[in-house]
């Protein structure tokens, strides 16, 4: 009875140890575990397993990766290089004005001048001539030759208007052009030259007299000390005698200090 007894738990032991060969044998090779093996609670690995975004993270997720490709506004941008704009139009309305407008402006515009400084003649100096000029005559081109080459002539159109009788010479190399206010304005010239007591004195008759509001042109003075030439402008209520003249200072024309004459030169130097 003992025999049998310890052959049996014999057999349960050598079957005990084949059973756990055969599981070691598995693991080795690659067996893969059960599902059940495989289940791991966070608390047993100690790392948090992945939890489900709630639709309020998914929600606040941007939907679009930025992207750089361009817009159709830039895709369609112009080939053609921009044009130059317009230049701007020069005004012609002088150019296209007619020149007996042209110079009745220039009248009315001097004469005002001369009516707002309380005067009854205005005096613009034209510059000078050589001291071998030929003199303004009738026919000779001295006269237009200076206008084309001096400022004023090429500033006021009303000088080119002059009529060859209002042009006088009486000798010397300053120019100048007197211009009335009034219609019923008398005007004359008169040459003069300087005396044995240092005065000038008149020589002969007068060279030129008129009644009217025409403008003209006198050149004189030989000297730029003593002039050669008395130019006297008379109205019903006042009178001026006027010796043309330049300032030893600057140049400019000396009017009589009294008033009556006005200076209407503008100067550029």
């Amino acid at each position: 009875m003992k025999k049998v007894i310890s052959l049996l738990l014999a057999s349960l032991l050598l079957l005990g140890l084949v059973g756990c060969h055969s599981s070691s044998d598995k693991a080795a090779a690659g067996t893969p575990a059960s599902p059940e093996e495989l289940t791991e609670t966070p608390a047993e690995t100690g790392t948090a397993a992945p939890s489900e975004a709630s639709p309020e993270d998914l929600t606040d997720a941007p939907t679009e990766a930025p992207t750089d490709a361009p817009t159709e506004a830039q895709i369609e941008a112009p080939t053609e290089a921009p044009t130059k704009a317009p230049a701007p139009e020069i005004s012609t309305a002088k150019a296209d004005q007619p020149e007996e407008d042209m110079s009745e402006n220039e009248l009315v515009s001097l004469r005002q001048v001369i009516l707002d400084n309380g005067c009854i003649c205005g005096v613009l100096f034209l510059g000078f001539t050589d001291w071998d000029e030929e003199p303004f005559e009738n026919g000779n081109g001295v006269w237009q030759k200076f206008l084309r080459q001096s400022d004023a002539g090429k500033e006021f159109d009303f000088l080119r208007k002059i009529p060859q009788d209002h042009i006088l010479d009486v000798g010397g190399t300053e120019v100048y052009c007197l211009i009335p206010l009034s219609n019923s304005t008398a005007k004359s010239v008169i040459r003069t030259e300087m005396s044995e007591d240092g005065e000038t004195a008149d020589v002969g008759d007068p060279v030129f007299t008129e009644v009217s509001d025409a403008p003209f042109i006198l050149r004189c003075n030989v000297s730029d000390i003593v002039p050669n030439a008395r130019v006297t402008i008379r109205t019903e209520d006042a009178r001026v005698d006027w010796e043309p003249f330049l300032s030893l200072e600057d140049s400019h024309v000396v009017v009589p200090v009294e008033g009556g004459l006005c200076d209407l030169t503008v100067y550029n130097y």
